[in-house]
Protein backbone atom coordinates (compact mmCIF):
# COMPACT_ATOMS: atom_id res chain seq x y z
CA UNK A 1 0.00 0.00 0.00
CA UNK A 2 1.43 3.01 -0.43
CA UNK A 3 1.71 6.04 1.97
CA UNK A 4 -0.01 9.44 1.62
CA UNK A 5 2.59 12.44 2.73
CA UNK A 6 1.04 14.62 5.59
CA UNK A 7 1.00 17.46 3.89
CA UNK A 8 -1.44 15.96 1.06
CA UNK A 9 -5.00 15.59 0.98
CA UNK A 10 -6.45 12.08 0.62
CA UNK A 11 -8.46 12.61 -2.80
CA UNK A 12 -6.97 14.09 -5.45
CA UNK A 13 -8.23 16.94 -7.34
CA UNK A 14 -10.06 18.32 -4.14
CA UNK A 15 -8.40 21.91 -4.65
CA UNK A 16 -10.98 22.10 -7.93
CA UNK A 17 -14.26 20.58 -6.28
CA UNK A 18 -13.45 22.94 -3.81
CA UNK A 19 -13.06 26.15 -6.05
CA UNK A 20 -16.75 24.67 -7.70
CA UNK A 21 -17.94 24.71 -4.55
CA UNK A 22 -16.91 28.71 -3.97
CA UNK A 23 -18.40 29.56 -6.89
CA UNK A 24 -21.90 28.08 -7.36
CA UNK A 25 -24.93 30.37 -6.31
CA UNK A 26 -25.43 31.80 -3.27
CA UNK A 27 -29.33 31.57 -1.49
CA UNK A 28 -28.84 34.94 0.15
CA UNK A 29 -32.03 35.05 2.05
CA UNK A 30 -31.93 37.49 5.11
CA UNK A 31 -31.49 35.28 7.89
CA UNK A 32 -32.30 36.13 11.50
CA UNK A 33 -29.19 37.69 12.21
CA UNK A 34 -29.50 40.60 9.21
CA UNK A 35 -26.80 38.79 7.20
CA UNK A 36 -27.54 36.59 4.16
CA UNK A 37 -27.68 33.46 3.77
CA UNK A 38 -24.80 31.72 2.63
CA UNK A 39 -25.78 27.89 1.58
CA UNK A 40 -25.11 26.87 -2.15
CA UNK A 41 -28.95 27.74 -3.65
CA UNK A 42 -31.07 25.29 -5.99
CA UNK A 43 -32.89 25.94 -8.99
CA UNK A 44 -35.05 28.07 -7.96
CA UNK A 45 -32.13 30.53 -6.55
CA UNK A 46 -32.53 29.67 -2.75
CA UNK A 47 -31.32 27.23 -0.44
CA UNK A 48 -33.71 24.28 0.86
CA UNK A 49 -34.36 25.90 4.01
CA UNK A 50 -35.19 28.90 2.18
CA UNK A 51 -37.48 27.62 -0.58
CA UNK A 52 -40.06 29.89 -0.40
CA UNK A 53 -43.64 29.49 0.14
CA UNK A 54 -45.49 26.33 -1.53
CA UNK A 55 -48.35 27.47 -3.66
CA UNK A 56 -50.38 24.36 -2.90
CA UNK A 57 -51.57 21.43 -4.28
CA UNK A 58 -53.90 21.96 -7.50
CA UNK A 59 -54.85 18.95 -8.65
CA UNK A 60 -57.63 16.67 -7.21
CA UNK A 61 -55.43 14.18 -6.57
CA UNK A 62 -53.40 16.32 -4.66
CA UNK A 63 -56.01 18.45 -2.94
CA UNK A 64 -57.49 15.04 -1.85
CA UNK A 65 -53.89 14.08 -0.28
CA UNK A 66 -53.88 17.18 1.56
CA UNK A 67 -57.12 16.67 2.97
CA UNK A 68 -56.25 13.38 4.31
CA UNK A 69 -52.84 14.55 5.54
CA UNK A 70 -54.28 16.69 8.17
CA UNK A 71 -56.49 13.88 9.58
CA UNK A 72 -54.74 13.21 12.85
CA UNK A 73 -57.16 10.51 14.98
CA UNK A 74 -60.92 10.81 13.77
CA UNK A 75 -62.04 11.02 17.29
CA UNK A 76 -64.16 13.62 16.93
CA UNK A 77 -65.32 12.75 13.28
CA UNK A 78 -69.12 12.25 13.03
CA UNK A 79 -69.49 8.46 12.88
CA UNK A 80 -67.31 8.24 16.07
CA UNK A 81 -69.00 10.15 17.71
CA UNK A 82 -72.51 8.32 16.87
CA UNK A 83 -69.85 4.72 17.44
CA UNK A 84 -69.46 5.87 20.99
CA UNK A 85 -72.98 7.47 21.70
CA UNK A 86 -74.30 4.01 20.15
CA UNK A 87 -71.93 2.26 22.52
CA UNK A 88 -73.28 4.19 25.76
CA UNK A 89 -76.74 3.65 24.66
CA UNK A 90 -75.81 -0.07 24.71
CA UNK A 91 -74.42 -0.21 28.30
CA UNK A 92 -77.39 1.81 29.67
CA UNK A 93 -79.89 -0.30 28.45
CA UNK A 94 -77.53 -3.74 29.41
CA UNK A 95 -77.21 -2.07 32.49
CA UNK A 96 -81.29 -1.34 32.77
CA UNK A 97 -81.88 -5.13 31.44
CA UNK A 98 -79.59 -6.54 34.52
CA UNK A 99 -81.43 -4.47 36.98
CA UNK A 100 -84.51 -5.48 35.96
CA UNK A 101 -83.42 -8.74 36.06
CA UNK A 102 -81.51 -8.80 40.09
CA UNK A 103 -84.68 -6.73 40.95
CA UNK A 104 -86.68 -9.18 40.00
CA UNK A 105 -84.83 -11.96 41.73
CA UNK A 106 -84.51 -9.85 44.79
CA UNK A 107 -88.08 -9.06 45.28
CA UNK A 108 -89.45 -12.08 43.96
CA UNK A 109 -91.63 -13.87 46.75
CA UNK A 110 -90.91 -17.62 45.33
CA UNK A 111 -90.20 -18.27 42.11
CA UNK A 112 -93.25 -20.66 41.39
CA UNK A 113 -95.67 -18.15 42.29
CA UNK A 114 -94.65 -15.83 38.99
CA UNK A 115 -92.95 -18.17 36.68
CA UNK A 116 -94.71 -15.98 33.92
CA UNK A 117 -93.78 -12.57 34.65
CA UNK A 118 -90.34 -13.93 35.67
CA UNK A 119 -89.76 -15.72 32.24
CA UNK A 120 -90.97 -12.69 29.75
CA UNK A 121 -88.76 -10.16 31.88
CA UNK A 122 -85.66 -12.75 31.18
CA UNK A 123 -86.96 -13.01 27.97
CA UNK A 124 -86.81 -9.51 27.43
CA UNK A 125 -83.41 -8.94 28.85
CA UNK A 126 -82.00 -11.86 26.43
CA UNK A 127 -83.77 -10.13 23.62
CA UNK A 128 -82.48 -7.00 24.43
CA UNK A 129 -79.42 -8.43 25.05
CA UNK A 130 -79.38 -10.28 21.83
CA UNK A 131 -80.22 -6.78 19.74
CA UNK A 132 -77.40 -5.43 21.48
CA UNK A 133 -74.70 -7.89 20.41
CA UNK A 134 -76.10 -7.67 16.44
CA UNK A 135 -75.62 -3.52 16.47
CA UNK A 136 -72.00 -4.14 17.91
CA UNK A 137 -71.45 -7.34 15.39
CA UNK A 138 -72.40 -4.79 12.40
CA UNK A 139 -70.11 -2.74 13.14
CA UNK A 140 -67.34 -5.15 13.65
CA UNK A 141 -65.85 -4.21 10.32
CA UNK A 142 -66.03 -1.13 10.02
CA UNK A 143 -63.73 -1.13 13.51
CA UNK A 144 -61.75 -3.23 11.63
CA UNK A 145 -61.00 -1.22 8.94
CA UNK A 146 -60.57 1.83 10.68
CA UNK A 147 -62.81 4.27 10.25
CA UNK A 148 -65.00 3.86 13.06
CA UNK A 149 -61.80 4.28 15.32
CA UNK A 150 -61.01 7.49 13.10
CA UNK A 151 -58.32 6.17 11.38
CA UNK A 152 -58.25 5.90 7.46
CA UNK A 153 -56.59 3.12 5.59
CA UNK A 154 -53.60 4.24 4.19
CA UNK A 155 -53.18 4.10 0.25
CA UNK A 156 -50.21 4.70 -1.91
Amino acid sequence: MKAIPADQPHASGWEAALAAAHAAPRCGAQTRSGSACRAGAVANGRCRIHGGASTGPRTPEGLERSRRSTWKHGRYSAEAIAFRRMLARTVRELRAATRMVEGQERHAIAPVERPSADRSRERCAVMMAERIVFEIASLTPRLRSGHVAGHLPRTG
